[in-house]
């Protein structure tokens, strides 16, 4: 799965934020001020909040991706191709990496009788 390395890159972020203070920073190295010290920590903490944000919308969607795929699999297991590639069609944009879900896509479409398709889907893994 996907999701673990944004969870350790989360981490790392915020252990890098619990060590920041502002003499390991060069630009401010000189200014010696509490305003400094607070205005670096809550860039810090904003960037760390938006990199957040960005990645759990980022996990929603391949959660979303991964659950659909199930769907499609159960759908395929039933013998119902057509309700099957619906499902895959709908994942494909965020699994199109995933070489188990291409072949699983393509043997989908070739049991559907659409050979030409099935090729291009299974050349891609």
């Amino acid at each position: 799965m996907q999701i673990l390395p944004i969870k350790l890159v989360i981490v790392v972020l915020l252990a890098i934020l619990s060590s920041l203070n502002s003499e390991k920073i060069q630009l401010f190295k000189n200014i010696k001020t509490n305003f400094s010290k607070l205005l670096i920590k809550a860039i810090a903490v904003a960037g760390c909040l938006g990199i957040t944000i960005i990645s759990f919308k980022y996990i929603n969607k391949v959660n979303a991706s991964f659950k659909t795929w199930k769907y499609a699999l159960e759908s395929y297991q039933y013998g119902d191709y057509e309700s099957a590639i619906q499902e895959y069609e709908s994942a494909y944009p965020q699994l199109k990496s995933n070489g188990e879900f291409l072949m699983n896509y393509g043997k989908a479409l070739s049991l559907y009788k659409n050979d030409k398709k099935a090729v291009e889907i299974l050349e891609q893994g």
